[in-house]
């Protein structure tokens, strides 16, 4: 999928809080200097959203996107890519006038979050073995899975460099805490996905999308996608069936410990009580299968009360 199409998906929600976070991160666009933290798990689109920002900030579009992957290589190896060699710029560089998105910041060597460090400060990069120095001018937006404050506490991050990069921070809600948005993302890769390969879009039948609705998502939006392509290679005719899905186990199945979650806002505040409410018994709803008899069962409440709470809500039955 190209870039523009990526962050279509981005759009595809109807989630207050994913909502919220797309709003917030479209006003960082004013602010081309400040750099982000982007926190999510695995899959959630911490990329994509970076690109989102590049694309509403008018002095950074037009430039590079530049992505390096902090864990994983070795130090030299890593150096080498942010700094370049004598004849050859590394992502400092490349990155200039654009934006620069550092993955797992909090891997990098302590020698080189100095370097980068010094280079923030400055704002000149310095190739390995050069004595010259380049302009580095980018916007900074760093990811993690991983907490990044503790990670200071800990010592795997230097604390200047922490604070120098958290200026505003962005949280993305994964794909089970906003489950509203789990059947429009699947239509939205279906049809992307079946444009791309000139066939006829199929549908997703009843059966599917109460599987759907049953996953738990611990990849996010990219194990979705995933599922939708491998059901597309799966199923060639007009009706995608659960079993093209290849989905694990629904939430809550047998050896499943998470039922529920929250998730703080961008401002690190817990949600309000009715949200709460809203979402849980959304939840409660899926693992019912929409059985309002056995939701009030469960919940220990009158069937009216949880009709009630459906219509107050808006809340759409799952199948």
């Amino acid at each position: 999928m190209s870039p523009a199409r990526r962050l279509e998906a981005l759009f595809v929600s109807e989630n207050s809080g994913m909502r919220a976070v797309l709003e917030r991160a479209a006003r960082v666009g004013e602010r081309p200097e400040t750099p982000v933290r982007i926190e999510g798990e695995a899959g959630s689109g911490k990329e994509v959203l970076a690109r989102f920002i590049q694309a509403c900030t008018p002095e950074r579009r037009d430039g590079a996107f530049v992505r390096v992957a902090c864990a994983g290589a070795g130090e030299e190896l890593l150096e080498a890519e942010l700094f370049g060699l004598e004849r050859a710029p590394g992502a400092l560089e490349q990155a200039h006038g654009g934006t620069l998105f550092l993955e797992d910041v909090a891997e990098l060597p302590g020698r080189l979050q100095l370097e980068l460090l010094r280079t923030l400060k400055t704002g000149r990069v310095r190739r390995l073995a050069g004595t010259d120095t380049a302009p580095f001018d980018a916007r900074v937006i760093v990811a993690s899975t991983a907490d990044l404050a503790r990670a200071v506490r800990q010592g795997a991050l230097r604390a200047e460099l922490y604070h120098r990069l958290d200026v505003v921070q962005l949280s993305i809600p994964p794909l089970r805490l906003r489950r509203e948005d789990i059947l429009p993302l699947a239509r939205f890769f279906l049809q992307r996905i079946a444009s791309q390969w000139v066939r006829p879009v199929p549908s997703l039948s009843p059966e599917a999308e109460a599987a759907l609705m049953a996953h738990d998502f611990p990849g996010n939006v990219r194990e979705l996608r995933n599922a939708i392509e491998g059901a597309l290679i799966a199923e060639r005719g007009e009706l995608i069936g659960p079993d093209a899905l290849a989905l694990g186990p629904p939430a809550g199945a047998a050896g499943e410990e998470r039922f529920f979650e929250v998730q703080l806002d961008d401002e690190r505040r817990p949600p309000p009580l009715e949200e709460v409410e809203k979402r849980y018994l959304e939840r409660v709803l899926v693992y019912a299968k929409g059985n309002r008899s056995e939701v009030a069962r469960v919940l220990g409440v009158s069937y009216p009360t949880v009709t009630r709470k459906i219509a107050e809500y808006g809340i759409k039955l799952p199948g």
